[in-house]
């Protein structure tokens, strides 16, 4: 606190309730399973807007509950989907709400470590880009990060009929910093796309050296 030159500390919501002092927001940022609990407790105290990681519970009821309270309490509650304010992701929404490239077919988009706590992030920015989506079935899941949040491929469905594949993938296997995979990935935002292969020498792109006349030099007479 010092080093930052913050006020005031508290080490828990208690000593802050009993502190009197009144914030702009109020960040969240404990284990998803506390959530719930810590939610409904800093509804009481004066936050003018409370900022919670994802995902907002572990639950689905839990979160509808959540929701409804704040919005009863005309307290602005956000989520740490923070792709939604970016202007990328902005730009390609309204591209295809405009049918800048024509009706949307369908859409896939890859992830992993768990489709709770990483992958509703994707399911999340899936909902941004194209609406409201549909369960449709859940094809294979596999356990890459956490034993009770597994990683899982999934169909879902846009209200028009569009097909959204979740594809799962493997963090245990993820290919990004690990000195072998640096000359056979590149990493762009949330794309891995793979380098190109060398092609090897040929005429065509190396030139040869003529082999010089026996007994001439090299050096140019002045």
């Amino acid at each position: 606190m010092r080093h930052w030159r913050v006020p005031h500390g508290f080490s828990d919501l208690e000593a802050f309730a009993a502190s009197n002092i009144a914030v702009d927001v109020g960040s969240l940022c404990t284990p998803s399973g506390t959530h719930p609990a810590l939610l409904r407790r800093m509804l009481a105290l004066p936050m003018r807007l409370v900022f919670c990681e994802k995902p907002l519970s572990i639950g689905p009821d839990a979160g509808r509950a959540i929701a409804a309270d704040y919005t009863h309490a005309r307290r602005p509650l956000a989520v740490n989907y923070t792709r939604r304010w970016n202007r990328t992701f902005v730009g390609l929404r309204d591209d295809i709400a405009a049918a800048r490239w024509g009706q949307l077919l369908s859409a896939t988009g890859m992830y992993s470590k768990g489709v709770l706590n990483n992958g509703s992030h994707m399911i999340d920015l899936m909902r941004f880009l194209v609406g409201e989506l549909e369960p449709v079935a859940v094809a294979g899941r596999r356990v890459d990060w956490s034993a009770d949040d597994p990683t899982v491929d999934a169909v879902l469905r846009t209200a028009a009929g569009a097909a959204v594949h979740l594809a799962a993938g493997d963090a245990r296997r993820w290919c990004s910093s690990a000195p072998s995979c640096r000359s056979r990935t590149r990493v762009r935002g949330s794309v891995s796309v793979p380098r190109r292969p060398t092609p090897p020498a040929s005429a065509s792109s190396v030139r040869r050296k003529k082999p010089k006349p026996p007994g001439a030099s090299s050096s140019r007479m002045r």
